[in-house]
């Protein structure tokens, strides 16, 4: 019989011994968050008490974001761009953050120039205007013709705009008449020839 007493003691003090084991390997968790808001251990599922995530606001590059974990919430809002100058080559700020939200071109892309005459010929203007939608930039030249008989001659100083030549003479019944013949180039009219 004591051999079965000692026996039993032996076996209480063993299931004593594996009690108190197994509850302190429990309690000695090495806790492991994914972050400051998570109240679930990832190794052994104890729960813990958290605060709410502190939010501040999304901006035009950042998601709504927690101060406290960097938990992220949505999308950012993204730029809103300021009132567009109407010159392609100019950068576009954001309202908000004052970041560039549209990048200018690097030049203007020039549609075809066009010529004008005044009238009697006396000068030339040359236009061309960027073609790139929204875009309202235009260069302008005049320049002063110069007249040799019928020819009237624009040369241009910019370098995008050619040299213009007009003739001035009409054609009457398949004849070609000088307009200029009875007209002072100061803009008064000569004095007519008269016949006898």
């Amino acid at each position: 019989m004591k051999r079965t007493i000692k026996a039993f003691l032996v076996i209480c003090c063993l299931a004593i011994c594996l009690t108190l084991c197994l509850t302190a390997c429990g309690n000695k968790c090495e806790h492991n968050y994914d972050n400051d808001c998570d109240a679930i251990c990832n190794d052994c599922g104890e729960t813990r008490e958290v605060g709410a995530h502190d939010w501040s606001s999304a901006t035009c590059t950042a998601p709504k974001t927690c101060s406290v974990c960097g938990a992220t919430d949505g999308n950012a809002l993204g730029h809103t761009p300021a009132d567009d100058d109407g010159d392609c080559t100019t950068a576009i700020k954001c309202k908000s953050c004052d970041q560039i939200a549209k990048s200018g071109n690097q030049s203007h892309a020039y549609g075809t120039i066009t010529y004008t005459w005044a009238n009697g010929y006396s000068s030339c203007t040359a236009t061309r205007s960027c073609a790139v939608d929204g875009c309202d930039h235009t260069e302008t030249e005049t320049k002063t013709a110069t007249q040799d008989g019928t020819i009237f001659t624009a040369d241009f100083e910019g370098e995008a705009f050619d040299t213009q030549t007009i003739d001035a003479s009409v054609k009457i019944d398949g004849v070609t008449v000088n307009p200029w013949e009875n007209v002072d180039i100061d803009g008064g009219e000569a004095e007519e020839e008269t016949k006898n």
